[in-house]
């Protein structure tokens, strides 16, 4: 039933969530000043002193947990500053719609009006950024929030992944639920609704490398609680 399988769910936790959060923010404060639509950023490195960066072609930036993501609408670029190599480490993108960024946690992202989504993190300890994503339906949502990133769309599109750092690589899970569903994403755990009447609940499990999902139908238009490790809904 679905009260076992969220008793299941808080007796999991401890055990799910220990080390789950690989990423709150790697490297230094990185500073800025966006002059026209050039940017320029500094950290202060103890070694070095400091190291600059520049990014251009740049009408909107986000600057959060030691990464930087930025786009002029029609392109992304993202920035880290590593500390063991002492450089700056960017890449760039092209999109084929306008975007918006997204930065939280060590994990940048964003969406397309054209319906994709795509998030990635720096792995410090292979020297790459790593992304994941690709065409959702139009509209997405993005949530990024403890490592984890989660979508959805209006049209019923769930998906969601965590970077574990001991593959070296993203781990996703992706479904289709019944439309205009409610995502969230709280303490390793991410959960949602629809308002056709059904409620899932997931968290990553390092040991076995996946997704454990768990949930199913209820009534219609459920009240749900993503909240300090506990799943409630109404």
């Amino acid at each position: 039933t679905m009260s076992k399988r969220l008793l299941f769910l808080l007796l999991s936790i401890p055990l799910i969530s220990q080390g789950q959060f690989n990423n709150f923010g790697y490297g230094l404060v990185i500073n800025s000043q966006l002059t026209g639509s050039s940017l320029q950023l500094w950290v202060n490195d103890p070694a070095l002193g400091i190291i600059t960066s520049q990014m251009s072609n740049v009408t909107t930036y986000i600057i959060e947990d030691g990464c930087v993501i930025s786009t002029n609408g029609s392109s992304v670029a993202y920035a880290t500053y590593d500390t063991e190599d002492h450089q700056w480490i960017s890449g760039s993108t092209s999109t084929s719609s306008s975007v918006t960024i997204h930065n939280k946690d060590g994990v940048v992202g964003w969406t397309t009006s054209g319906g994709s989504v795509y998030y990635g993190t720096y792995d410090p300890i292979d020297k790459f950024w790593s992304f994941y994503g690709g065409t959702t339906g139009s509209n997405p949502t993005l949530i990024l929030n403890q490592g984890i990133a989660a979508f959805s769309t209006p049209g019923g599109s769930i998906g969601y992944g965590i970077y574990d750092y001991s593959q070296h690589q993203w781990t996703t899970y992706g479904s289709s639920t019944g439309s205009n569903p409610t995502i969230t994403v709280a303490e390793g755990i991410v959960a949602y609704s629809t308002p056709g009447g059904s409620v899932y609940y997931a968290a990553y499990d390092h040991v076995a490398k996946q997704w454990s999902v768990n949930g199913g139908s209820t009534g219609i238009n459920p009240t749900l609680i993503n909240q300090d490790g506990i799943i409630a809904y109404s």
